[in-house]
């Protein structure tokens, strides 16, 4: 009978501790589109856009050793991995609170009675040698330390996504700082070009000036194009310096290197067009693969179970441990028959008054749950947003694109008519200087705008998530 009563208690205890008290968790419902408006027979490629190395699509070998250097040495980036091996550590912390706890001492007492004690041995100073392997285990009967190994798993993949948003920021960072850099490049070749061509003009129309052919009000209006574009000319170079150490410090050079270091230069920004075609609608599914949308909801789970832990810190707890190993008084005689010793107990501790604090807890925990579950519906909905952003300004930035290249075509002709003209006597100097002027202006705008398109791209690929690299 008293077998099978500890039986039927040992089977109660392992049917309570396959039980939690964290309400059943269950993804919250989002009114999004079901396809996004993409129609059945539509075929969607975003595969290009979601590869966790995503700007090799740009095909320029420059680019992508500055990714692999930003990958490995930026600093922010190794913060981000040591924060997910402090989870890491932390969520098998709190698995071991599901296994029993085992352990080995051995101690050594030297004892002198007093004559009024009855002594063990006749000598009146003895010694004590005890070997003793212990176990100690805390029954789950709530499901406490279930929902504590929960709460700790969803924090440390929440960690590590968000370290996946981390390398996703600083990848689009370097790509844009380099495509920053390499328009600037343009920008002040054509600046340098134009100044050039100011220059020579300046020169002759100097000596005409001295010569009486030309007014000083025409040769003043020549020297201040001239000296217009030479300011454009240092302050596109300061841009660009500029640009250059910030590029430095996102790939983790050495403050020796960023003052001493020249970056190689890739492909040109007008060479750098991709030919993966950028859809304009998307499926609502992926949303799932943003790293942000995957932390929220981890950190929604740790809430929801963390519910569990307050509801189990109102109920008894029960802890057992046992002992087993030798006792002598004498070291030699420490493993011989009859030294064996044992004990076993079980206690159980019930909160009874805790001045309002178990209460207060729950109250939090369940607060705590809204809090998180409002951030994964605002991440949800902003990752959307930026999304439908990403795409419109990808369909756009070509479009402007195409537009800023027919007018780069048509004012280049503008500037070879004008000259043609103005050596047939038929315009004067100024009127070239004002077409010039303006074709000088459209190939600043055309980089930008090849600029503008390459970003929109980088932007398609970060609202998507931009591939995840597994740890």
């Amino acid at each position: 009978m008293q077998k099978i009563s500890i039986q039927i208690l040992l089977c109660s205890c392992l049917l309570l501790a396959a039980c939690t008290l964290a309400p059943d968790y269950e993804r919250p419902a989002l009114d999004l589109p079901t396809t996004e408006q993409v129609q059945p027979n539509e075929v969607v490629d975003i595969s290009d856009f979601v590869n966790p190395e995503w700007w090799k699509m740009f095909d320029d070998p420059v680019l992508n050793v500055l990714i692999t250097q930003t990958l490995d040495y930026n600093k922010d980036l190794k913060q981000a991995l040591a924060r997910v091996t402090e989870a890491r550590a932390l969520a098998r912390v709190a698995f071991s609170a599901l296994l029993p706890s085992l352990g080995v001492k051995g101690t050594y007492d030297k004892n002198h009675p007093s004559e009024h004690t009855l002594s063990v041995s006749p000598e009146k100073t003895f010694s004590d040698y005890l070997l003793l392997g212990g176990a100690s285990y805390e029954l789950d009967l709530w499901g406490k330390y279930r929902d504590l190994d929960t709460v700790a798993w969803a924090e440390y993949l929440a960690t590590e996504a968000a370290y996946n948003s981390v390398r996703l920021m600083l990848i689009v960072n370097t790509v844009k700082t380099y495509f920053t850099l390499r328009t600037l490049d343009t920008k002040l070749e054509v600046a340098k070009k134009t100044w050039a061509s100011r220059q020579k003009s300046y020169q002759i129309y100097e000596i005409q000036y001295r010569n009486g052919y030309v007014s000083e009000l025409d040769f003043k209006r020549i020297a201040a194009e001239m000296y217009s574009v030479e300011s454009q000319v240092y302050e596109l170079e300061n841009q660009l310096a500029q640009t250059q150490t910030a590029l430095f410090v996102l790939v983790g050079k050495t403050p020796r290197q960023i003052a001493s270091e020249v970056l190689e230069r890739g492909k040109p920004i007008e060479e750098m067009a991709i030919t993966t075609l950028v859809p304009d609608k998307l499926p609502s599914e992926v949303l799932t693969m943003r790293p942000d949308i995957f932390q929220a909801e981890q950190l929604l789970i740790a809430a929801n179970a963390r519910i569990g832990v307050a509801r189990a810190a109102f109920f008894p707890s029960i802890s057992l441990t046992a002992g087993l190993g030798n006792e002598s008084l004498h070291l030699s005689n420490l493993f011989e028959g009859g030294s064996k010793v044992w004990n076993w107990s079980g206690g159980v501790s019930l909160p009874i008054f805790q001045g309002g604090s178990l209460v207060a807890r729950l109250k939090y925990s369940k607060a705590y749950k809204e809090e998180m579950l409002a951030k994964y519906e605002k991440t949800v909905q902003a990752a959307f947003k930026d999304i439908l952003d990403a795409l419109t300004t990808n369909r756009l930035a070509r479009k402007s694109l195409a537009s800023r290249l027919e007018q780069t075509t048509a004012l280049r002709r503008s500037v070879e008519l004008a000259n043609i003209q103005k050596t047939a006597g038929l315009i004067g100097i100024l009127d070239v200087l004002d077409v010039e002027r303006g074709l000088l202006q459209v190939e600043m705008d055309l980089a930008t705008a090849y600029l503008n398109q390459l970003f929109a791209v980088v932007g398609v690929c970060e609202a998507l998530g931009g591939g995840w690299k597994e740890l």
